[in-house]
């Protein structure tokens, strides 16, 4: 008699009857030859019905585990147990090895205020997208991504960030990280890649992890040290001149051209613009990008919507150099664009019918509140400088103690506050002073005047 637990509320009772028949097949428990039930048998047994059973034995089946014989019986087949390895006591790696103290407060430079999303709106262009055109919906779709969306961004970027290109230098994908592996796979497999030091690039192992040897380029009170940059070996930098992270400072113009000049002394030097947090300016008006001075074509412009709308969209977009544009549709002909097509159609309109500026607008005013009433409350105290106030969505507050950046992060999460210090994002060597990066665009005006009090009493 063969007996296995089943629960209904565990799943289909016809995949618990094939787990556990298979469980027992490839530990020994029922050996090769062995003939099992029948279907009427194992059903009357485990009290389900004789379809259930049925459905488990013909998968056991198809999968080369029993042998069936019509009118003679079903078979265990010969497995190799020497070939079955035992199960390795592995953590989940969904699970934390140890559970960090949940804050009351996260400072964090990531995600968008919840109280200015326009959902109302979001939710009824995804409708009505949903609702569209069923060839276009159910369509492989452009592998650069939705024509009218890269149009809509191409204009938005023609008049926000003087940039003076159409929808066809635009290339849309899922996330700034997979816009880094299409420009690596563009350009030369010999390339060396530099980055600013400090730079979300260095703490973030995706963008370095691989490359042979990464070239940190330091950053000073202006930005990028283009002197140290012309006397590395790098073919290719990353920069984010808009709003540098985590410094934060806005890349001069004289900075600017002297990048520029770099890359246009060989074809194969380019230019990767990451414009970070290029939205949000808060003193006169909005600094053009880098690529806006591009009279080479030499660089790579990218952006998303992960700050000016929300990061659970995954929609980002760059601008190629026309010869990486030619290769691109080259190499990469039959390559699906990873967003789905509905989602940048809804995306679409809410840019074409000014439902974004509008948004931004709303964003802009939010947060230069926050911004003004963080900097209010830090200020005034002896042993902290802030900077980085004119633009982005986080303050760098410098600070002058005897306590390692380490343990001022430790004792901000024992009061309940969690902050983010700058050596992660080094290669090098560390800043003299400790520095804080303190992100405001999720927490409320009211959460700030609570959590900076608490804060400023664990620094002393």
């Amino acid at each position: 008699m063969f007996y296995f637990h089943l629960n209904p509320s565990d799943g289909c009772l016809h995949l618990q009857v094939y787990h556990a028949l298979r469980r027992s097949m490839l530990s020994g428990v029922l050996p090769e030859g062995m003939k099992l039930p029948s279907k009427r048998c194992l059903a009357k047994d485990l009290g389900v019905s004789i379809n259930t059973v049925e459905t488990a034995y013909a998968q056991l089946e198809l999968e080369g585990y029993i042998l069936r014989r019509e009118r003679v019986g079903s078979f265990v087949q010969a497995l190799d147990h020497q070939l079955i390895l035992p199960q390795q006591n592995l953590p989940h790696p969904l699970d934390p090895l140890h559970s960090p103290l949940e804050p009351l407060y996260d400072f964090s430079y990531h995600g968008v205020d919840p109280a200015a999303f326009p959902f109302g709106i979001w939710r009824r262009l995804l409708k009505e997208s949903a609702e569209g055109d069923p060839k276009e919906l159910l369509a492989p779709g452009d592998p650069k991504g939705y024509a009218p969306l890269r149009r809509a961004i191409a204009s938005y970027l023609s008049h926000s960030r003087g940039l003076e290109i159409s929808m066809h230098d635009v290339l849309i994908s899922a996330g700034t990280e997979h816009l880094f592996q299409l420009i690596r796979r563009l350009l030369s497999p010999s390339s060396r890649y530099a980055f600013e030091d400090p730079g979300y690039a260095f703490g973030t192992p995706f963008f370095t992890h691989d490359l042979l040897d990464p070239i940190a380029i330091p950053v000073d009170e202006s930005g990028l040290c283009c002197e140290t940059l012309r006397h590395s070996l790098a073919d290719v930098v990353l920069v984010t001149p808009a709003h540098q992270f985590p410094l934060g400072m806005i890349l001069p113009i004289q900075r600017r051209l002297e990048l520029l000049h770099w890359a246009s002394q060989s074809s194969d030097r380019f230019i990767i613009e990451d414009d970070y947090d290029g939205e949000f300016k808060y003193l006169g008006k909005p600094v053009p990008a880098l690529k806006s001075l591009d009279s080479q074509d030499s660089v790579i412009y990218m952006g998303s919507f992960s700050k000016s709308f929300t990061p659970a969209l995954r929609i980002s977009y760059m601008v190629l150099p026309r010869r990486l544009m030619l290769r691109y549709d080259e190499w990469f002909q039959g390559f699906g664009c990873p967003c789905s097509v509905f989602t940048q159609k809804a995306l679409a309109r809410f840019i074409d019918e000014g439902f974004f500026e509008t948004h931004l607008n709303r964003l802009r005013l939010a947060y230069a509140k926050k911004r003004a009433l963080l900097e209010e409350l830090l200020t005034g105290h002896p042993r902290l400088s802030v900077s980085g106030a004119e633009a982005g969505l986080s303050l760098l507050a410098t600070l002058d103690t005897t306590l390692s950046e380490e343990a001022l992060l430790e004792n901000a999460l024992s009061a309940g506050i969690r902050v983010y210090g700058i050596n992660a994002f080094r290669k090098k060597s560390q800043g003299s002073s400790p520095q804080l990066l303190l992100g405001y665009a999720k927490l409320k005006e009211e959460e700030l005047r609570s959590a900076v009090p608490l804060l400023l009493s664990t620094i002393g």
